[in-house]
């Protein structure tokens, strides 16, 4: 069974939420193992959501937050699901970094490590612990980052430019990017939506309807590495000052998924997972 970190950045868009269904549901079909979830988010109020949403399906995970420097959003969803809902409050969580740390010192088989948020905390575990815990433990990073198409910059970059400058020098490990180009027009959630679910409620405060489905993807691929999906060739990501990412083929350990899916076959298998 693959055993996985997950961090993302729950708060600041929906499509996190169909990510962390998709993982508690493959969890509990035995196809995964999530040794913690971090919260890229210095918020309580997502950290909080995480939880809520392991516990709806049975699981609880060790979850960390963010305390390494103050980012996300204080009015996002996340804030109106834990009103709507009556979550207590009346709970604290580990710093990300620091449960990070401890799940790669307790684990002696290899792990990987999926992101869907900016790489905000695997910046200041490597700024406080260093990069050879990652380079020893961590197999692969599968990444929602970046854009091979457009050339233009994407959001999960822009919002900490430093922190994947920081990973692509450090991290020796493979590498696989799912873009924006993947996923932007493959919309989900409506099974949540139809729901009375905190995780339908955060969506529609969100988005009020289905939504892109960036992370759902990037999780859904890390842990099953389905045929539906190409690999690029093996090559190197590199990423200007101002978040602009390009592939150059060749020599390298970077990857990236192709926007050469049949799209309605895949919303229907996110969907299918994406269910109370």
């Amino acid at each position: 069974m693959k055993k996985i970190i997950l961090d993302t950045d729950l708060g600041c868009d929906s499509d996190d939420i169909g990510a962390l269904v998709i993982l508690n549901q493959l969890y509990n079909q035995k196809k995964v193992l999530p040794l913690c979830i971090t919260s890229v988010n210095s918020h309580l109020e997502p950290a909080l959501f995480i939880d809520e949403i392991n516990k709806h399906y049975g699981n609880q995970i060790l979850i960390g937050m963010n305390k390494c420097n103050n980012y996300g959003i204080d009015n996002g969803y996340a804030v109106d699901v834990v009103n709507k809902f009556n979550i207590s409050k009346d709970k604290d969580y580990p710093n990300s970094i620091d449960v990070i740390k401890k799940v790669l010192l307790e684990e002696s088989d290899k792990i990987d490590l999926i992101t869907i948020g900016p790489l905000t905390n695997i910046f200041y575990f490597i700024k406080n612990y260093g990069v050879e815990l990652l380079n020893e433990k961590v197999d692969t990073m599968y990444l929602m980052a970046g854009n091979f198409v457009s050339g233009n910059a994407e959001w999960n970059i822009t919002e900490d430019i430093d922190a994947l400058l920081l990973v692509l020098k450090e991290f020796k490990g493979k590498m696989v990017f799912v873009p924006f180009e993947v996923g932007y027009d493959v919309l989900t959630a409506r099974n949540l939506l139809n729901s009375d679910t905190m995780m339908g409620y955060g969506y529609y405060v969100h988005n009020q309807g289905p939504r892109a489905s960036w992370d759902p993807i990037t999780v859904y691929y890390a842990i099953t590495s389905s045929s539906e999906f190409t690999v690029s060739e093996a090559g190197v990501v590199s990423c200007s000052e101002k978040g602009v990412t390009t592939f150059n083929k060749g020599n390298g350990n970077h990857y990236y998924i192709l926007n050469n899916f049949d799209k309605v076959k895949v919303e229907k298998i996110l969907e299918e997972l994406m269910v109370i």
